[in-house]
């Protein structure tokens, strides 16, 4: 059994530096949405997706090898965590294994705060685009009523400066 633990200590480590270059990523995500940089914000978008398949790999991987650690332990599948794997398994692999899965779990806790802020920041974006996109074609000054049906009407006013249809 040794040498699939072996195996999947070292999967979880290029997870691991696969999930810490995500979080630069992501960083630099931030930065270009901060800066309003398209270019290098869908550099950086393009990046992501070939690491995400890249994770996808190795998750993969990963569960190949925790379904042939199941067997060897007479474990259900879904029961083998990584917090049960390392009560199992003793000895330098045990702690290694035990860094490694709060290590995951702390790169999983800030990749999820870095989500959360572009999301915001994209988010913030739209809107102001929108705004700016109502100010111009007057979509702004348009007020709504409501029609003897009981629906709501807009009356629309002439665009400003410019028209809809391009």
């Amino acid at each position: 059994m040794e040498p699939l633990v072996t195996k999947f200590v070292e999967i979880m480590n290029q997870e691991v530096g696969c999930f810490t270059k995500l979080l630069d990523l992501l960083m630099g995500e931030q930065k270009s949405l901060i800066d309003n940089d398209i270019d290098s914000l869908q550099t950086v978008l393009q990046e992501q997706d070939n690491l995400l398949a890249q994770i996808s790999g190795l998750e993969k991987k990963r569960l190949e090898v925790s379904t042939a650690i199941s067997q060897k332990l007479k474990v259900e599948k879904g029961e083998l965590t990584i917090g049960r794997l390392t009560r199992l398994v003793k000895g330098c692999q045990g702690v290694e294994l035990e860094k490694l899965g709060n290590t995951l779990l702390e790169l999983q806790r800030r990749i999820e705060t870095a989500n959360r802020n572009n999301k915001l920041l994209i988010k913030q974006s739209m809107r102001y685009v929108d705004r700016c996109l109502n100010i111009l074609t007057g979509e702004a000054e348009s007020s709504k009523t409501y029609a003897k049906t009981g629906r709501i009407t807009r009356n629309r006013k002439e665009p400003r400066v410019m028209d809809r249809e391009l």
